[in-house]
């Protein structure tokens, strides 16, 4: 969403909202950030380490007061900008704190994110690729065609290269049928 801002703005809220492109393209940054951050604090709540919970969001607060004085005098985009780099400290307290509270391993913690970033970067390329070479008048097209496109290639690149995910989301999903496992019926 915040590689496909002004299609995004312009086919959903009309023409006259593009020029807070800037404003939704930091915000979508944001609110990734803080939905993975809010996991990492919600496993910390649950391992009952609620002090350095809070101090962990004591912490990016204090920095996100930081950036707002830093950053707001510079109009609103840069406050937006700077709401993300709040996020973004609180995102990285919290993966942090978890890492050394639940002692989990490097590794294995940074190779959680790979599919997310993988999937993310075909995204950047594919929304990159669509502007330069299909020039569609309507934004209601392009933006269908981009929200679509990059519908197909987030499932087509966990289903290539991140098997086991694929897997894994669909028994949770209860579609047992589309991982080829055999499906077994009890009789009770």
């Amino acid at each position: 969403m915040a590689i496909a801002a002004p299609q995004f703005v312009g086919a959903l809220l009309g023409a006259r909202w593009v020029a807070a492109d800037p404003l939704i393209a930091w915000i979508a940054g944001a609110s990734a950030l803080i939905m993975t951050a809010s996991l990492f604090a919600n496993v910390l709540e649950v391992a009952l380490h609620l002090n350095s919970k809070f101090y962990g969001q004591l912490a990016s607060l204090f920095g996100g007061i930081i950036l707002f004085a830093l950053l707001t005098p510079r109009g609103v985009v840069y406050a937006s900008a700077a709401l993300t780099g709040a996020w973004a400290l609180y995102f990285v307290g919290q993966v942090a704190l978890s890492k050394i509270l639940l002692h989990l391993n490097g590794r294995k913690l940074l190779a959680s994110f790979t599919p997310g970033l993988v999937t993310g970067l075909v995204i950047v390329l594919y929304v990159a690729a669509v502007r330069e070479f299909l020039h569609l008048r309507s934004p209601v097209v392009m933006f269908i065609v981009e929200v679509a496109g990059c519908g197909i290639l987030q499932c087509g690149v966990i289903v290539a290269l991140f098997p086991r995910l694929f897997q894994d989301l669909m028994v949770y999903a209860g579609l047992r049928y589309f991982t080829g496992q055999r499906i077994v019926s009890r009789k009770i």
